[in-house]
């Protein structure tokens, strides 16, 4: 959960770690990642090209960093090049490397990656608690790139496009005490877990493109991120010590449902929205039984005075009955979801903007057909958008790109079905 410590400092809590602060300082706009890496390089003593080397990049990229007109991309390869650099740009704790990756429009370290990378660092202490939606001072640009996401899902305001008829419909929901549920279904990489990756960060977040909408709630409202497939969240001690440190609660042994719930009883003061991405993984666990989900709808319903809501994601709205030992059983807890959101592809409009956003220029025909064939699925336009890109820094001629691209989305289950469902849209 990311939570604002003071006015240049901001708390992140990796999706992929389990109760673990990471603080990192947010870059201004003098600390843009051109002013991180020029220094960085300086004090290593490299040149662009031998850093260029060791991330398996062509030089002009590099210098297209250091000249501030583009960052490094957000694909696999790229990730692999900047924590090659750990040691060559002599970086010596986690918070300094958050930082440039921060800068750089990348996602923080994940726990694997802190042990692996920076086995004796400690990360800093955790701050006082601040509300998800405090206000933070905004540095706001005209042309912050889009920075083609692959694989990943997108962490970063800034570079989450489109569906604001969807937010809408969400962020109505919670205006005002009692906060309502909402169910938010799709397929997969349809990008739902970047959706609640943005409800969760916009309100404070510190970068945002001109014109982005942020003050989508007048309520001061907490977020909590939850991750059924993380590990140990589908444990009722992890998952309710997980919830009552990401409010900043102290949290009781032993942390049984009865404990969470009496402390959720008496110290939720302020609207609170859990949002459990993966909701199908939970339901399909032992632990997490109808008894437990039963207890979680009368905390929701009756217990909170109207200031705990909750949002599901899942690849389709999961049936009413549980799916344990106890199929048999009605499931109450989905019975609360009044607010279905189904996920669709972005507005021609939406898709266009994200595409604008591109860190180089390219030909309006090569837009047209991205367009075309990524049907505005956001997967779909980040995949062929950086095969384009690509081929662009490769000064490759013609078309070959494009077969490049449509291979590598038919190499991916997921983002073949994605594709699919836009030939069916448009026979349809």
């Amino acid at each position: 959960m990311l939570l604002n410590c003071n006015k240049n400092a901001t708390t992140y809590r990796n999706k992929n770690a389990t109760n673990r602060l990471i603080i990192i300082t947010m870059p201004q706009e003098h600390d843009s990642f051109a002013n991180l890496l020029k220094a960085r390089l300086k004090n290593a003593n490299l040149k662009p090209k031998q850093i260029a080397d060791i991330i398996d990049i062509d030089r002009s990229n590099v210098y297209q960093w250091l000249k501030g007109n583009t960052t490094p991309r957000c694909n696999d390869k790229t990730r692999k090049g900047l924590l090659a650099c750990i040691k060559p740009l002599n970086f010596q704790t986690v918070n300094e490397f958050n930082q440039f990756l921060q800068a750089a429009g990348q996602p923080v370290l994940t726990e694997a990656e802190e042990q692996k990378y920076f086995p004796h660092s400690k990360t800093e202490p955790q701050p006082q608690h601040q509300s998800a939606t405090h206000e933070t001072p905004d540095i706001i640009e005209d042309n912050l790139p889009a920075l083609p996401i692959i694989n990943l899902p997108i962490n970063l305001p800034h570079q989450f496009f489109g569906r604001e008829k969807k937010l809408e419909q969400i962020f109505d929901q919670w205006k005002q005490p009692p906060l309502f549920n909402v169910a938010v279904i799709g397929p997969r990489r349809s990008g739902k877990t970047s959706l609640l990756h943005y409800i969760k960060n916009i309100h404070r977040a510190t970068r945002r493109r001109k014109g982005q909408r942020k003050n989508w709630l007048k309520t001061d409202t907490n977020f909590v991120f939850i991750d059924f497939q993380a590990a140990g969240m589908t444990e009722q001690k992890n998952l309710f010590s997980y919830i009552l440190q990401e409010l900043h609660f102290t949290v009781p042994e032993p942390c049984n449902f009865f404990q969470f719930t009496q402390i959720m009883r008496s110290e939720l003061l302020k609207p609170t929205v859990l949002l459990m991405d993966r909701i199908d993984v939970g339901l399909e666990t032992s632990e997490l039984d109808y008894r437990f989900w039963w207890g979680i709808r009368s905390l929701v319903t009756n217990d909170t005075n109207g200031n705990l809501g909750l949002l599901l994601a899942s690849p389709k709205l999961p049936t009413p009955a549980m799916p344990c030992s106890c199929a048999n059983q009605p499931s109450p807890f989905l019975n609360i979801f009044s607010e279905i959101v189904e996920l669709e592809p972005l507005t021609d409009k939406e898709a266009r903007e994200l595409l604008q956003h591109a860190p180089q220029p390219f030909d309006d025909a090569d837009k047209k057909w991205i367009l075309k064939e990524s049907g505005c699925w956001p997967a779909l336009l980040q995949v062929l958008l950086d095969v384009r890109l690509r081929a662009i820094d490769e000064n490759e001629i013609g078309d070959a790109w494009k077969k490049e691209g449509l291979e590598r989305i038919q190499k991916d289950g997921y983002l073949s079905n994605l594709y699919n469902n836009r030939n069916e849209r448009i026979r349809g």
